[in-house]
């Protein structure tokens, strides 16, 4: 869905992966989308390790069963949340709206 609106998206099918691929890319990677339940590392552990190191970087979680605490901590951390099922036209307005400030500063 991204990759038709123009965005270039780097997948990792786990969170191992993902910590490889924000290591070794080139680029500075502009936004973190991740389902909160993945293998190895959760979706808001991932985001702490890539924070870590890039604290400015925008965290957008997707997930489906997520009580609402966890929603709203994750959400004081400054990242954004979306309950699934996502549809296109949510997950691009979203992404938009993170990347915007990105956009901006460039």
């Amino acid at each position: 869905m991204l990759q038709q609106q123009g965005y270039t998206v780097l997948f990792a099918a786990e969170s191992q992966t993902a910590l490889k691929l924000f290591q070794l890319h080139a680029h500075p990677i502009d936004l973190l989308l991740c389902d909160v339940v993945m293998p190895h590392l959760s979706g808001p552990q991932l985001a702490e390790r890539i924070r870590a190191v890039r604290p400015t970087v925008p965290v957008l979680f997707i997930s489906g069963l997520m009580q609402e605490s966890a929603v709203q901590e994750w959400l004081r951390s400054g990242a954004q949340f979306l309950r699934k099922p996502v549809t296109q036209e949510q997950l691009v307005e979203k992404v938009h709206q993170l990347m915007a400030p990105a956009a901006g500063s460039a």
